[in-house]
């Protein structure tokens, strides 16, 4: 098994417990689709007493449009949040810390699906994202 393998089946399965929509989804796919964010160096974690306690998932698009195409990632200048999950005290802001050192100058807009909101897609500038989700 290789390194990419046991990243897929780490994140996976992880997605697949505490994601409700990877729940139904078959796990043979949803491994596919974590792998491509795996390959694509789109992904995050953090590790909290040797396992797995955050996944985000993003994709750089163009325009909204590129937010609602699977498995497409442009390098533009939208950061769509596919999916995080986070498990634990400070998680999430430690996973959004991760992102935006990484990939934050790269974007200008970032980009998420409300379900609750009827899948609306909310964009908002860069730094005001940054400022709301890792706050201290």
């Amino acid at each position: 098994m290789t390194a990419l393998d046991i990243m897929t089946l780490t994140v996976g399965l992880f997605c697949h417990r505490h994601l409700g929509h990877c729940r139904k989804w078959d796990k043979a796919l949803m491994l596919k689709w974590v792998q491509w964010f795996i390959v694509k160096k789109r992904y995050w974690t953090v590790v909290r007493d040797g396992r797995i306690a955050g996944v985000a998932l993003v994709r750089l698009v163009d325009d909204e449009d590129g937010c609602r195409k699977d498995y497409t990632d442009t390098g533009g200048k939208v950061c769509f949040v596919d999916a995080t999950v986070a498990k634990g005290e400070g998680v999430m802001k430690e996973l959004y810390t991760k992102m935006f050192n990484d990939m934050g100058h790269q974007a200008d807009t970032m980009a998420w699906v409300r379900p609750k909101h009827n899948d609306r897609i909310v964009c908002v500038p860069m730094e005001r994202a940054r400022r709301r989700l890792i706050k201290g």
